[in-house]
């Protein structure tokens, strides 16, 4: 293999992951040498070796760029309180502060910023254009 034939394993990576990747492979079953290929693609051992053991266990799917979202939220905001946000704001039309009030009087805890975020979540926040 020779070096010039090859763009960088980051330029490519910009392009397309996919392609960037069957690519790697491409070389790697070529030459069989993890370190030659680092070396052509300018990139780390490390990367190669990722690239060609997510092949080797799931295929074509390996290919793909895994997701970045995490498994689970264990400090989000319960549904049943969000219920309650979301039914307060149609009933009343009211903004964050008020329906944090009118929660709190109701004793349920919630701070304005939270009633922002669940707001902004179903899409039931105000937007206001500049007059100016």
């Amino acid at each position: 293999m020779t070096e010039s034939l090859y763009l960088s394993y980051c330029e490519l990576f910009k392009g397309s992951v996919e392609f960037a990747r069957k690519a790697v492979i491409k070389a790697y079953e070529e030459s069989g040498n993890i370190s030659e290929v680092a070396r052509v693609f300018r990139t780390t051992r490390k990367t190669v070796r990722k690239v060609v053991r997510r092949w080797e266990e799931r295929g074509e799917a390996g290919l793909k760029p895994l997701s970045r979202r995490p498994k689970r939220s264990p400090r989000r905001t319960s549904a049943a309180v969000e219920a309650l946000i979301i039914a307060e704001r149609k009933k009343t039309g009211f903004g964050r502060d008020r329906v944090a009030r009118i929660l709190r009087e109701r004793g349920v805890e919630v701070k304005p910023s939270t009633v922002r975020y669940v707001l902004k979540r179903y899409k039931l926040s105000a937007k206001y254009k500049r007059l100016y």
